[in-house]
């Protein structure tokens, strides 16, 4: 947590309006959550940072069951939403989150929602940021040499789609500021080297996207379409005649 909290400040001294943490940056005790988020939120306000802060919260060992969580704090230190991951990796032990993407509206940041990791394999999670007109993911995530860097591209692919910039702050990977066009703004790996903070700038609004509203209807019907311009052609090649015909 020192750590953490520490090179939170440096990059609020350094410019930052939002500090995002990776996927489990940290645990933290039940007994001691509400005194842990009252830190947060004084470092936050002392600092005049908004922050996500990823962590997980063990609920029982045996078996064993957790949240697997972030929590945003705004500027003023106020706990503006937690989320739990809505899409526990198969085999994590992790308790699901239910309901609706959380939004956050500030001045500076725009429209802000966020995810964990995994949530961002699922395009449906980015269509309702789409649909809700949001600015900036933020995406605590943590991955392994197996998958790194191909996780962090693939959500290049849901910002194109939900038209909106991520902030895939990543542990054991690639971390990286994504614009809604897909174009990486700036990366950091955590396999080079002992740098732990990542500055970048990224567009304070996002932008209208014709796959985030309508979703796979507008894949479907591009479909359909290519398979009705093959079966045409189809037809006229074989009501052509054949050379020896002509």
């Amino acid at each position: 947590d020192a750590a953490l909290f520490e090179r939170t400040r440096i990059a609020a001294r350094a410019g930052a309006r939002l500090v995002v943490w990776t996927e489990a940056a940290t645990m933290v005790r039940p007994d001691d959550e509400a005194a842990w988020i009252d830190r947060l939120g004084r470092l936050a306000r002392a600092e005049q940072v908004a922050i996500v802060a990823g962590y997980v919260k063990p609920l029982t060992l045996d078996p064993l069951r957790y949240e697997n969580a972030y929590a945003l704090v705004d500027r003023d230190g106020r706990l503006q939403h937690r989320y739990l991951k809505h899409h526990p990796v198969p085999g994590e032990p992790a308790v699901p989150g239910e309901g609706p993407v959380p939004l956050w509206i500030d001045d500076s940041l725009g429209r802000v929602s966020g995810a964990i990791c995994y949530d961002y394999d699922f395009p449906a999670l980015a269509r309702e940021h789409a649909r809700a007109d949001v600015d900036l993911v933020a995406l605590p995530s943590s991955d392994w040499r197996g998958i790194d860097p191909i996780h962090t591209e693939m959500a290049r692919l849901r910002a194109i789609e939900g038209g909106h910039s991520i902030v895939r702050s990543t542990r054991f990977g690639l971390a990286a500021g994504i614009d809604p066009a897909g174009r990486i703004r700036g990366r950091l790996s955590a396999f080079e080297g002992e740098r732990r903070i990542l500055l970048l700038s990224l567009p304070a609004r996002g932008r209208w996207t014709l796959y985030g509203q309508c979703g796979e209807w507008f894949v479907g019907l591009c479909a359909l379409v290519l398979g009705a311009a093959i079966a045409a052609t189809l037809r006229g090649c074989r009501s052509s005649p054949s050379p020896a015909a002509r």
